[in-house]
C-alpha cells in the first residue's frame, strides 16, 4: 500500500490510470463526475490541493474508494456507527 501522506502527488497517477483503464477521456470523466476538466488535468499532474467533495465525485465515478487508517480507527468506527459517547 502506498502512503499518500508521503507522496500525495501519486493520487493523481492512480486516478489517471483508472481513468485510462476505464476507457474514459478527461472530458468524459469530468462530465460524469460533474467537475471541471482542468481539475482532472491538475490532479493527474500532481496538484495536491483539490476540494474533497470534487475528489470524492471523481473517485466514485471510477469505482475507487478512499480508505483511512490510524491509531484511533476504532474510535472513529464508533462515531460512524452512531455510537457517540463523547
Amino acid at each position: 500500500m502506498i502512503n499518500l501522506l508521503e507522496k500525495p502527488e501519486l493520487l493523481g497517477a492512480f486516478i489517471a490510470e483508472h481513468r485510462r483503464q476505464a476507457g474514459l477521456s478527461r472530458v468524459e470523466l469530468a462530465l460524469r463526475a460533474d467537475v471541471g476538466k482542468t481539475i482532472l488535468y491538475d490532479l493527474e499532474h500532481g496538484r495536491t490541493s483539490v476540494r474533497l467533495d470534487l475528489l470524492m465525485r471523481i473517485l466514485t465515478v471510477l469505482g475507487m474508494q478512499l480508505h483511512l487508517s490510524g491509531p484511533f480507527v476504532r474510535g472513529i468506527d464508533r462515531l460512524a456507527e452512531g455510537d457517540d459517547e463523547s
